[in-house]
């Protein structure tokens, strides 16, 4: 008795923890049975008309973002790109001659001209003056004169036009023309764009990473504007549409935490949120 007294005055006091009682209900889980659902589903069409000349895809299958898909048949469009590039080319070529200017061998030509024609009516002008001398001494006829005057005007004439096409050669092509070239480029430039743009309708690619789940074509189908040529889904985030009794709706809450069970996926325990409630 001595003993046990000793021991118990050396033992130290037990701890004590208090905390505070919290009052709440606790809900218990229930189990429900919803149905999965992709949130982005496409009907992928086309924006063309056309014959389908390659389907690149089986339903099953996982695609990515701009994917082909389906390849319809493009010989009539790029002959046409063909020739809107020439165009192109060939308005390219006219901009770039009008912004350098004339040559100095176009401008040597020209002024070649001017100097030949000066001779000329200056040649023109004597004979004329050389008839009318002879006129007045009565040495020649009134139709030699004539012709001589016929010729001289004329030789001034060839002279005006040659001196203003130097003039038209040396300052080179007005702006206003330098401007239409350019229009004429950018016209070409856009009708290029306008085939490529159909170009790339031909090419029937996936909107964003997926599966495919169903198939509405195949290679040859002549398929019109707008016709359906797959359907994507896409599965990376899924809802899951569940039906429930009124009596368990105010146990929810937007945002609230809940365990989803997929059968295909046995082995996998997902965690949702409540998106929403309706």
């Amino acid at each position: 008795f001595f003993g046990q007294a000793a021991f118990a005055q050396q033992r130290p006091p037990a701890p004590v923890v208090v905390v505070e009682v919290i009052d709440r209900k606790v809900a218990a889980g229930q189990t429900f049975i919803g149905t999965v659902q992709p949130i982005r589903r496409s009907v992928v069409g086309t924006a063309v008309a056309g014959r389908v000349i390659e389907f690149f895809v089986n339903e099953g299958d996982k695609v990515k973002k701009d994917q082909p898909l389906a390849q319809l048949r493009l010989d009539a469009l790029q002959i046409q790109r063909a020739a809107a590039v020439a165009d192109l080319e060939l308005r390219k070529q006219e901009l770039a001659e009008m912004e350098n200017g004339s040559r100095p061998e176009e401008v040597d030509q020209a002024k070649a001209k001017v100097q030949g024609a000066r001779a000329m009516m200056q040649f023109r002008q004597s004979r004329q003056k050389r008839f009318q001398e002879l006129i007045e001494r009565k040495a020649t006829s009134t139709d030699e004169l004539q012709d001589a005057t016929s010729a001289a005007d004329q030789a001034v004439a060839m002279y005006l036009e040659a001196r203003k096409g130097y003039e038209l050669v040396a300052a080179g092509p007005r702006r206003e023309k330098v401007e239409q070239a350019k229009a004429r480029v950018d016209v070409s430039k856009e009708e290029v764009n306008r085939i490529d743009d159909q170009i790339r309708k031909h090419t029937i690619v996936s909107p964003f990473d997926g599966y495919v789940v169903a198939e509405f074509t195949e290679v040859g189908q002549w398929i019109s504007q707008a016709d359906p040529v797959v359907e994507v889904i896409d599965v990376e985030q899924v809802e899951v549409a569940i039906p429930l009794l009124e009596d368990y709706v105010s146990n929810l809450r937007v945002g609230q935490k809940v365990r989803v069970e997929v059968g295909a996926l046995k082995a996998a325990t997902l965690t949702g949120v409540v998106a929403l409630i309706v």
